[in-house]
Order: C-alpha cells, then sequence, then structure tokens
C-alpha cells in the first residue's frame, strides 16, 4: 500500500502541477499529523523534487499583482447553479506577492523555485468551508508566517478550529541562504509530534541528499526513518533519485524506490521511469510518465503507465491533454483514462482565465458524461487579487494607488476612502465569492475619493470591493455580518 501512496505522490509531483486549480488549497484538507509517517515522508519527497527537477524554464509573472482570495464552488442542478464550496483568505503586512499559478502549472523546479517559494508567500491566511445547513461559510483553520531576513520563511503556525490540532513547521538556512533542515511539530488530540528534515547540496545548489528523522519520546532521540539520494546529468538536470527505508530491527538502510528522468535536447522532461527492489538482487519495473512537447516547449501532453509482470509490457493508465491560447499558461486541460484495451475514454475538463499578469482567475472544471456523450460542469474556482509596490521598487511611483475601507466587519455600511497616485475617474464594484457583482457605481474624476456603500440587504459574507481607474485597479476584501 505504501508503494502505490509514492506512486501517486510522485505523480502528482510532476504531472498535477499542470492541473488543479483548486489543489493547493485541498493539500491543507488532511491535517498533516494525521497522515501515516509513509505519508509524510512522501510528502516531503515531493517537496525534494520540486527543488531539484530542472526542464524547461517559465517565467514567473508575479509582477505587482498578488493573491488575496480563492473560492470553490460546486455545480448544482436544479436549479442549475454554483453553490459555494469554500473560501481561502490570505494577508500581507509587507511588500511581498503571493502568486499560486506557476505552482499549479509548471512542471520546471529548480532550487531556485525552491527559494523563492520561500519569498512567495502571505503573512496569513484564513480558510473558510461551507456548510450547507446554515448556508454560511464556517472557520475551518487559520496559518501565520514568520519570516528572517530577505523575506525567507522561517515558520508557519496552523491552527485548526474543527479538529484538536496545531502544527508548526519552521526551516534553518545556511550562510548560502538554503534550507538545511526543517522541524515539524504538531499536537494532536494533547499528543505531540516531532520530526526533522535534513537537507544536504552540491557545489551548485542542488539538493543531493534528504533524511527523515523521527523524535522517540521514550528514548529523546532522534531516530532514522528514511532517506534520499539525488543524483544529476551534466546540465544539471536531475537524472536519478533513490529512496531508502531505515530497517531499525538490522540498524540498517534498505533500497525502497530507483527514479529515472530522461530529457530532450532542450532539457525538457520526457520520461520518468519508477522502479522498485525486489529484496534481494535486481530493480523492478513499476511506473513511468511520458511528456509530449510543442514547438514552443509548452507541455502538450502527459501519459501515466504501469508495468504488468503477467505480459511483461507497460500498460496505460491515464493522460493529460494540454491546450495553450496567447498566454503562458494553459487554457484547456482534457483529463482521459485508459479503457483496457485499445482507446481512451473522456474524464475531467479544466478550462482556465487569466488576467493581465498571467495570473489564474477561474478554473472551470466539468465531467464527462457518458451517457449523454457531453461535458458537464462540476465546480469552479475563483482566484482574487490586488495590486501591490513590490519589495526592492517601494519608492518607484505606481498608477494605482491605497485604499482604506471601515468598518470591517460591517452590518449596514461601509465607507470606502480611496487615494489615487493621479486623477482619474473611477468605477467601484463588489463582487461575491462566486465572482458575481452585486452592487457597481461610477465615481467622479478625482484624486481622492469617499464614498458610502449601503450593504444592509446582502446576505452574510465575504465580498471582493474593486476600485477600478483608468489607470490602476486597486482590490480589497470585506465581510458581511
Amino acid at each position: 500500500m505504501m508503494k502505490n501512496i509514492f506512486y501517486s505522490i510522485l505523480f502528482i509531483m510532476l504531472t498535477a502541477n499542470c492541473a488543479f486549480g483548486q489543489a493547493h488549497k485541498n493539500d491543507k484538507n488532511q491535517p498533516y499529523a494525521s497522515m501515516t509517517k509513509e505519508q509524510k515522508n512522501l510528502y516531503k519527497i515531493k517537496a525534494i523534487l520540486k527543488g531539484t527537477i530542472q526542464t524547461n524554464p517559465v517565467k514567473k509573472t508575479r509582477g505587482a499583482s498578488r493573491l488575496i482570495a480563492e473560492a470553490g464552488h460546486f455545480f448544482t442542478a436544479p436549479p442549475a447553479s454554483y453553490d459555494p464550496l469554500d473560501s481561502t483568505h490570505y494577508y500581507f503586512k509587507s511588500n511581498y506577492g503571493y502568486d499560486v499559478t506557476a505552482g499549479l502549472f509548471e512542471l520546471t523546479y529548480s532550487t531556485n523555485s525552491l527559494y523563492d517559494k520561500m519569498q512567495n508567500r502571505y503573512d496569513s491566511s484564513y480558510y473558510w468551508s461551507y456548510d450547507i445547513g446554515s448556508s454560511a461559510y464556517i472557520p475551518d483553520d487559520s496559518s501565520t508566517c514568520s519570516f528572517v531576513s530577505n523575506h525567507k520563511l522561517e515558520s508557519e503556525r496552523t491552527t485548526y478550529f474543527q479538529i484538536p490540532f496545531y502544527s508548526n513547521i519552521s526551516y534553518t538556512y545556511d550562510a548560502n541562504e538554503r534550507i538545511i533542515s526543517e522541524l515539524d511539530t504538531s499536537i494532536s488530540a494533547g499528543t505531540t509530534y516531532i520530526e526533522k528534515y535534513n537537507y544536504t547540496y552540491n557545489a551548485n545548489n542542488k539538493v543531493i541528499y534528504m533524511n527523515y528523522l523521527l523524535w522517540d519520546a521514550g528514548l529523546l532521540a532522534w531516530v532514522p526513518n528514511m532517506s534520499d539520494s539525488v543524483f544529476y546529468d551534466a546540465n544539471n538536470n536531475i537524472s536519478k533519485f533513490k529512496t531508502f527505508q531505515y530497517n531499525t530491527t538490522s540498524s540498517a538502510w534498505e533500497k525502497l524506490d530507483l527514479y529515472t528522468f530522461t530529457y530532450n535536447a532542450s532539457n525538457n522532461l520526457l520520461l520518468v521511469v519508477q522502479q522498485v527492489w525486489d529484496g534481494t538482487s535486481a530493480w523492478e519495473n513499476d511506473y513511468k510518465t511520458a511528456y509530449l512537447y510543442n514547438g514552443s516547449n509548452q507541455l502538450v501532453s502527459t501519459t501515466n503507465s504501469t508495468w504488468d509482470l503477467s505480459i511483461p509490457a507497460w500498460v496505460p493508465l491515464d493522460k493529460d491533454s494540454l491546450q495553450y491560447g496567447a498566454g503562458l499558461y494553459p487554457s484547456v486541460r482534457i483529463i482521459q483514462n485508459w479503457d483496457g484495451s485499445s482507446g481512451w475514454f473522456n474524464v475531467d475538463f479544466h478550462q482556465y482565465q487569466y488576467n493581465s499578469f498571467q495570473q489564474i482567475l477561474q478554473d472551470a472544471y466539468d465531467t464527462w458524461d457518458s451517457g449523454s456523450s457531453t461535458w458537464v460542469h462540476y465546480m469552479k474556482t475563483n482566484y482574487y487579487y490586488e495590486n501591490y509596490t513590490p519589495e526592492g521598487v517601494r519608492d518607484t511611483k505606481t498608477i494605482a494607488g491605497e485604499m482604506n475601507i471601515y468598518p470591517v466587519p460591517a452590518s449596514d455600511e461601509i465607507t470606502i476612502y480611496v487615494r489615487w497616485n493621479e486623477v482619474q475617474a473611477s468605477t467601484l464594484s463588489l463582487s461575491d465569492m462566486m465572482g458575481n457583482t452585486v452592487k457597481t457605481m461610477a465615481l467622479h474624476e478625482a484624486n481622492e475619493v469617499k464614498q458610502t456603500l449601503d450593504i444592509s440587504m446582502l446576505p452574510k459574507g465575504v465580498y471582493v470591493l474593486t476600485m477600478k481607474g483608468e489607470k490602476g485597479i486597486i482590490t480589497s476584501k470585506i465581510v458581511k455580518e
């Protein structure tokens, strides 16, 4: 069973980055402490591979726009409408951005992207799940981040409200600003769990070794559990990845899995083959993923296969096909499964929308109805952003401005004060978390605007207020009580 978990985790790491608009939040649906030891380690293996795989670089466009909220919705019929599912809000105290787009769609990772992950972070987040019975959002969990120099993530503390669970993840860096250790502490139902990950790098700042240890409260000592060795080719692409399990009975490391990576002349990842140790003398084929690119080096398909010992041969499992528009990221993703004999059948369909910063605005997710041979709506996720002045360019004049709203939360009315950097006419709009505009008004041309907005008739919940000027856009959140 552990082996099957490993396959799915690695597959998610290598292919689903081109996939799920809501995947990064769904990771939090299973508290870290509730995972098995194997799951936790495999979760970390995914992170290590994210920090080492390097194929076709994709430019991150965090620019001057950062994610402040996302909301999921399920489609119901009747009455043929999208109903609330969950909502996450991100808060900032600094001039750094947060953008999940690259993480959702990139196949490419390097140690630079691992470093970027430590900077591409919010100061705190709040996650609500929607309760159908009360027609209200219920607080689910909240996270708070702290940072060291250069906005590197020092720790992330998460409290879950629906279950008795708390976690804290802290990072230690070396003089080269590389993560050298991670300490995970969690408390669940009065029991404390402590885990540790150590990282070793080569001269090219690539992770070459990771070991995973568990704290034994009885022995008052760290106990080895798993370790990973990473190897690279002449182009600094990962070539092999070996996983070892520590046998506490024999006090020895035992081989577990071997991953072999193949690239084309453009350093695009073409093939990943996983083999498992037979326990005695040889590696056996088990799972593989093949990648196909277009002339622009964009990933257009990912095909997964499993090794059938009875044939013996590779047997297809599933396939992702990606289509592109004018932007960096896919506009369409189609998921198909193998029918077991001669063809593929449709499963899921994703259609993506982006803003001018190439940040994802919506993931509309449909499923295949074999009875009618049509795609039917299933769910969608909307993403909301605000303009900000990036760290390092705070003295640069922008064409946006600043906005203050009070009181928050509010029950009857809110007052909005906007100071533009340049005189301009503007339009105020208020949208619910499904993206529906519930109020809008045109405002006169000015440098400073003060406007009162009646929200007394609106349902309770979270809303996004957007002030769109001729030369800039400012977005914020409000809570209606």
